[in-house]
């Protein structure tokens, strides 16, 4: 984002977006939104949608409006990761004392390969640092 700048919003999903000026930053974000600008005259035109929108969240935080994540219970494992676990009774144990958290990213990362064979070669590789209880972004 070295031309550009964005606001963002935690709970962005909650707040009304007529116009459709909210985006979600990348494809598994269930609650982020943000305005997205490419100069400053951009964000000199939209001072008003800028300061509506801050009032929007605002208000949601204090209606205590809550995001539903409901992806986190719904995640689909891959057949390579639901073999290894099944295979492998320690990695099992592991991947199941996990945050939820770390189970979705991990199963985020396995799923997004389009070949069986970079799945597994994804699980296979991620072996140590599930048992570690590690997530896939974490040292």
């Amino acid at each position: 984002m070295k031309n550009s700048c964005a606001v963002g919003f935690f709970k962005g999903s909650l707040l009304k977006d007529e116009d459709g000026l909210l985006v979600q930053p990348g494809k598994h974000s269930q609650a982020m939104r943000r305005l997205h600008f490419e100069s400053p005259e951009e964000i000199e035109d939209g001072e008003d949608t800028i300061r509506r929108f801050i009032d929007k969240a605002i208000q949601a935080e204090k209606d205590g409006l809550e995001v539903a994540f409901t992806e986190k219970d719904n995640l689909d494992y891959p057949d390579e990761l639901q073999d290894a676990l099944d295979d492998d009774p320690e990695l099992a144990e592991a991947f199941e004392e996990l945050t939820p958290g770390r189970q979705r990213g991990w199963v985020l990362h396995f799923s997004d390969a389009k070949q069986s064979e970079t799945r597994a070669r994804r699980i296979e590789k991620a072996h140590s640092k599930i048992i570690g209880g590690k997530g896939w972004d974490e040292r």
